[in-house]
């Protein structure tokens, strides 16, 4: 008899499937995370507010998951509890990591969609403003009636007008156009001052044709600087300063400007507390300029209101000498202007030395200002007042270069003295500029004073 062998096959219990296609499950839950993680992208926060709601929500979700987990496990409470711990840990980053993904996606879309706006935004502005009556009227056809038709209706802002005077009425010289703007605004609004709106760009233009219109209509060509020049409220400074900001290569135009404001009576002696259009012309070093306010009669030599300003003269002074973050000047400039311009006298030389606006530029110059101090004392400056109140020539922290030695060693001991114990001022303190370098750690000045055996303390 023969046995035939059969295999049977035991079916797995339904009770054995659970782990594994839980396990599945809890994989698809998680992965859903990435999904869901959108509820906490918000693109209109900024982007440590976008982190921070990522991870509260992050938090949230997580206790929540950790909560399902450890009821819905068949473990004991120890397994439960590690396995649901360790569930967060998983779903934490993913959570956090699909709410910023998402985040940044929606900005870029809002991104996109704010600059197709913007262009949309931008070209319609650009059809309406090509298509508006006025400015077909000034630019492209040049038409004067279009021009006060359009202006009568009233309807075109002072912005308006402003922009076609830069892009149109300049450009092209439009004298006509500018006429009837002028006008417009003279009757439009209340502000007598308000013509300087146009007056101000046609300045820097330097375009004297256009400035005709305003003398033309009585209006005075000096208007207040927006430019601060230092100067006071009830004193400011007149816009036309502005044309001497830079110094240019090509001065014609300038000059011809110039030269036309001073034929209209405009007055080129003007001067704040500060400054004066020499002096401006003397910190850009524009040699055309500066002859030009000589020959208007400005004195280079006068003192401002307020004493600490240099005057034009004092700065010539310190440009000739090295201070060359003040402007310098070529050969023949230097010969021109030389002719035109006297020493300083003692008095003057003094009050140079008295101001503290160079001192700290001592540090800039190649000679640690050896010409300067050279050039005082044979001016006549007063080696007892040098240095006064200790804001004068030198300062304890000022280096002492070997140029500046040299001069310092012309000085006999008596002038040495009386140059590191100058004068006290009424009401100040006594000075040493020993003692100020020592403070100063300036041990190459302190070793050279002890070498010369000087005091420390002055009497």
């Amino acid at each position: 008899m023969t046995y035939t062998k059969h295999s049977t096959r035991i079916p797995t219990p339904a009770h054995s499937k659970r782990p594994a296609r839980n396990f599945y499950q809890l994989i698809l839950t998680l992965f859903a995370f990435l999904f869901a993680s959108p509820a906490f992208a918000y693109s209109q926060h900024s982007e440590l507010e976008e982190l921070i709601l990522g991870v509260v929500g992050s938090t949230l979700v997580s206790i929540v998951v950790v909560i399902v987990v450890f009821i819905r496990l068949k473990r004991t409470f120890l397994p439960r509890l590690l396995l649901s711990l360790a569930t967060s840990l998983l779903v934490f980053p993913l959570c956090l990591a699909g709410s910023m993904a998402t985040s940044y996606v929606a900005q870029q879309v809002y991104k996109k969609q704010s600059e197709e706006t913007a262009q949309q935004l931008e070209a319609e502005r650009q059809q309406e403003w090509q298509n508006n009556a006025l400015r077909l009227a000034t630019c492209d056809g040049n038409d004067q009636q279009g021009v006060e038709a359009a202006l009568a209706t009233g309807t075109h802002s002072a912005e308006t007008r402003q922009r076609l005077l830069l892009e149109c009425i300049i450009p092209k010289t439009n004298q006509a156009a500018l006429r009837s703007f002028l006008q417009t605004t003279l009757k439009q609004e209340e502000d007598k001052s308000a013509y300087c709106n146009y007056l101000n760009p046609v300045l820097m233009s330097m375009n004297t044709s256009l400035l005709d219109v305003f003398v033309e209509q009585k209006l005075s060509l000096v208007c207040p600087s927006n430019t601060y020049y230092g100067n006071g409220p009830d004193k400011p400074a007149p816009s036309w300063w502005e044309l001497l900001s830079e110094k240019k290569d090509d001065t014609g135009p300038l000059l011809k400007t110039l030269d036309y404001l001073k034929a209209h009576d405009v007055n080129m002696k003007f001067t704040t507390s500060k400054l004066s259009m020499l002096s401006l012309a003397m910190d850009k070093a524009n040699a055309d300029v500066i002859i030009f306010a000589l020959d208007a009669g400005l004195d280079p030599y006068a003192v401002f209101g307020d004493e600490q300003a240099r005057t034009p003269a004092e700065t010539w002074v310190l440009q000739r000498h090295s201070f060359s973050d003040l402007g310098s000047y070529s050969t023949p400039d230097l010969q021109r202007l030389q002719a035109r311009l006297r020493e300083l006298s003692a008095a003057e030389a003094n009050a140079l030395a008295r101001k503290q606006l160079y001192a700290s530029n001592l540090q800039a110059v190649e000679d640690g200002g050896a010409s300067l101090l050279k050039y005082l004392l044979q001016r006549g400056a007063s080696i007892k007042q040098l240095n006064q109140g200790g804001t004068g020539f030198i300062q304890g922290g000022t280096i002492l270069t070997k140029e500046l030695q040299a001069e310092i060693d012309q000085l006999n001991d008596q002038q040495l003295q009386d140059f590191i114990c100058p004068e006290t001022r009424k009401g100040g303190t006594a000075y040493s500029l020993y003692l100020d370098a020592r403070e100063s750690q300036n041990q190459a000045f302190v070793s050279y004073l002890k070498q010369r055996h000087m005091p420390e303390t002055c009497p």
